[in-house]
């Protein structure tokens, strides 16, 4: 797709698809059968498990595909477990956890685990769990 900017040292699994201007982050990984829609901006060091989806736009392409239609900001260090949905223009705050079957709709602050449908926060990150240097409770 056109202007997709990869960094060094990602990690693409099989079936993954990614659309049109997405970044992705160094040393990110994507696992297999997830999807990365258009206008996604990846991190540094993020974990994007199987079956991970994502959207852009809430109204269904009713007005095209203006400067209305953008994909989740997913901060350095976040995790996103299996088969979780972001909606559309969400940010997941760095170092932030998305548990499993999660569905995010509305931005995530740093260092939390979020889960549930919609997604909630949990708790904090506890620093055993923590990937990044200065994050978890």
């Amino acid at each position: 797709m056109p202007n997709v900017r990869i960094g060094q040292n990602v990690l693409i699994s099989r079936g993954v698809t990614i659309n049109t201007e997405v970044e992705i982050g160094d040393n990110s990984r994507i696992m297999d059968n997830s999807h990365i829609t258009g206008r996604v901006k990846i991190g540094k060091h993020v974990f994007i498990s199987v079956g991970v989806t994502m959207a852009n736009d809430n109204l269904f392409g009713k007005q095209g595909y203006d400067e209305q239609v953008f994909g989740a900001i997913i901060n350095d260090y976040v995790s996103i477990g299996v088969g979780a949905i972001i909606m559309p223009g969400v940010k997941i705050g760095e170092g932030s956890i998305v548990a499993a079957g999660s569905v995010v709709k509305k931005d995530v602050p740093e260092h939390v685990i979020v889960s549930g449908n919609p997604a909630k926060v949990i708790t904090k990150v506890p620093s055993h769990m923590s990937r990044s240097s200065n994050g978890g409770a």
